[in-house]
């Protein structure tokens, strides 16, 4: 029998089945429940219900994945379908028919702005059922007022020690808000928390549950390949040295042991950019474990004597957690090696400015899994018994099942009607140029110089947004902008998470006709109504074409499109956020009319020319601006016959 073979059958979900009837009591009966607490049942919401339902517990599907649009209430169908999914276990379990041991339902999310908004739907709606566990950074430390649960003064204390030696142990904030989400019916949890509790052997709150219901599951993909992806750095060693220097300064003696890769040998490896695999899964790997168990010992030691030794108990912490994350993706990586050593792709990089006498750099080793279907089986859909992917830009099907690992057999698909009116949001594209690498320097300049047309010209007193896509691009932009008065003024620019925070606020809280620029803007960013009137994607969204996406591409013949496409759609989506919500897309690169086409209809059904005003080429040989092709009606729209059937829509009493 093959790994993915054992991985299938682990898989495999009790046998629970519900009839019509069952279902279609349960649904009246949170109907009844919720109705009245502003939750609407409209034919949309029970038909969704209902068929989700129908393929879990009477078809016996295993995997569905719902195509929802921005603003058709996702969160609610979670709340809801969950509430159902623990009604019908508990009926057939009472029945005696069947019975799953475990808690019913997890809702995973991708972000804290999503968790927050939960936790206010949550509260709105008054569901009980369902508890929230949010990052540790997100709760207070109650001993030390000026630290989060991340940071605590209880790090690395055992649970009885902490109820030994910390008044607020059962009154920590974090502590009661994981015990509330392991015992909810239905526990909210953000992907790398799941993610990281699942891969552990002891697993005391968290475990499988019948249903995991996964929000924004196009990214799962990407959070997955870099939760499993790891850089290792020359830090780490400086790190070690000086930990062992404190502790011999405080007269703890730490010895080196037997080892066959020392500290000075692991330095040394870092400034070979082609270390052996070998040696940084096994020889680093041992080095590693060896100085997290030393260091645990010196923290256990310093524990007991505490006397003025606050300061090196607090860095102990620090770099046992980090040595335990290397130990852990070591391992992950050594499996790997052992059962797909091919799969391992090592990417190189030189590590600040620093060189040795010798004039030599020094590198840090990335390492990523290539076998990406094998690292979402084995880490995630291993993990769970029954799937519900939930996202509004899930792209092509087919293509995600595969890329998931999901038995074709075992799944279905349902893509709800987009109730949007597009009619005042066209899409132009401009054909400003080629920005390939070939036509870049040919192009670019006349580019932005059509962004800035389009900023002056037909959106001088709209707020809007600007899809760089690379910091290059960024900077040329803000260059231009800086030589107009008018364009300095409102073109706003960051370069990090919290000056892009800060220019989002400036733009939503000021009248003036702010507009944001940068990479980096096709998630989390809301601009609704006013906020946004146009979105300018400059370059085509390709992912860096390095070592590593030659060789995905090569394993995955859609892996490059289709990142591609979920970022186009993901930034075309930040200008309409609401039914009547409205917006102009300007498409500048002249490679999109080669991809844009391959989207659904809500795009391809909006695109149109826009003729810019003429510009010549540098050589004065040909105008940039050509026709583009006539927009074709690209994909098409695969919409699951269930939700059009009325075989059993019909029968519903409601």
């Amino acid at each position: 029998m093959s790994a993915m073979d054992k991985i299938e059958d682990e898989v495999i979900p009790p046998k629970i089945v519900a009839t019509q009837q069952d279902v279609i009591n349960v649904i009246k009966s949170i109907k009844d429940k919720y109705a009245s607490k502003g939750i609407i049942f409209d034919e949309k919401l029970i038909t969704t219900i209902y068929t989700l339902c129908k393929y879990y517990f009477i078809d016996g599907y295993d995997y569905v994945v719902l195509q929802a649009p921005t603003g058709s209430g996702k969160s609610i169908i979670s709340f809801v379908f969950s509430e159902c999914v623990a009604k019908l276990l508990e009926m057939i379990a009472q029945r005696g028919d069947a019975s799953f041991d475990g808690k019913p339902s997890y809702y995973l999310t991708s972000s804290k702005a999503l968790q927050d908004q939960i936790s206010e739907d949550l509260q709105r709606f008054q569901i009980t059922g369902n508890r929230i566990l949010k990052g540790v950074d997100n709760y207070r430390c109650l001993f030390e007022h000026d630290k989060t649960y991340k940071n605590r003064a209880c790090n690395g204390y055992s649970g009885e020690e902490t109820a030994e030696k910390f008044w607020c142990a059962d009154k920590c904030p974090y502590r009661i808000a994981r015990s509330d989400a392991s015992v909810a019916s239905t526990a909210t949890l953000n992907y790398h928390y799941f993610l990281n509790v699942m891969r552990t052997d002891f697993k005391p709150f968290f475990d499988k549950r019948f249903m995991t219901i996964c929000d924004e599951a196009h990214k799962l993909d990407s959070i997955i390949d870099d939760m499993f992806t790891s850089k290792i750095t020359p830090y780490q060693i400086k790190e070690i040295k000086e930990i062992i220097e404190t502790l011999k300064i405080n007269r703890y003696f730490i010895e080196d042991g037997e080892l066959s890769f020392k500290l000075a040998d692991a330095e040394e490896m870092f400034f070979n950019e082609k270390t052996a695999k070998e040696d940084i899964l096994y020889k680093y790997g041992v080095l590693i474990t060896f100085y997290k168990q030393k260091f645990q010992k010196a923290h256990a030691y310093y524990k007991k004597n505490p006397a003025n030794h606050e300061h090196i108990n607090d860095d102990l912490n620090k770099i046992i957690e980090r040595l335990i994350s290397t130990e852990s993706v070591i391992t992950y990586f050594k499996n790997v090696y052992e059962k797909r050593r091919e799969d391992i792709f090592i990417r190189t990089s030189v590590w600040g400015n620093y060189k040795d006498s010798k004039g030599r750099n020094k590198f840090n080793f990335e390492l990523k899994d290539l076998g990406q279907t094998q690292n979402i089986q084995s880490n995630f859909v291993s993990k769970c018994y029954k799937i519900l992917m939930m996202s509004a830009t899930i792209g092509d099907y087919y293509e995600l099942i595969n890329l998931f690992g999901f038995d074709e057999e075992k799944s279905k698909y349902i893509k709800l009607p987009n109730t949007f009116d597009f009619s005042n949001s066209p899409i132009y594209i401009t054909n400003s140029g080629s920005l390939t690498h070939k036509n870049y320097d040919k192009n670019v300049f006349g580019c932005i110089e059509d962004v800035a047309t389009i900023l002056k010209k037909l959106h001088p007193n709209d707020k809007g947004i600007i899809h760089t896509h690379t910091f290059g691009i960024k900077e040329l932009l803000e260059a231009r902008c800086i030589s107009d008065e008018d364009l300095r003024k409102r073109v706003l620019f960051y370069t990090d998470a919290q000056s892009k925070k800060i220019v989002l606020e400036t733009l939503k809280n000021e009248d003036f006709p702010y507009v944001i620029a940068g990479p980096s803007l096709t998630e989390g960013i809301d601009l609704r109504d006013d906020f946004g009137r146009f979105n300018i994607l400059i370059k085509v969204p390709y992912p860096y074409l390095d070592s590593y996406a030659q060789r995905m591409i090569k394993r995955c013949s859609f892996w490059y499109s289709r990142k591609t496409k979920n970022e186009i759609v993901q930034a075309i989506g930040r200008t309409n956020r609401n039914k009547n919500d409205f917006s102009d897309v300007y498409l500048i690169d002249s490679k999109f009319r080669d991809i844009i086409v391959e989207l659904d209809d809500t795009i391809v059904g909006r695109l149109k020319q826009l003729q810019l005003p003429e510009r010549e080429d540098p050589n004065k040989k040909v105008t940039i601006h050509q026709t583009p092709p006539k927009p074709t009606d690209g994909m098409d729209s695969m919409i699951d016959d269930a939700l059009s059937d009325s075989d059993f829509i019909d029968d519903l009493p409601f």
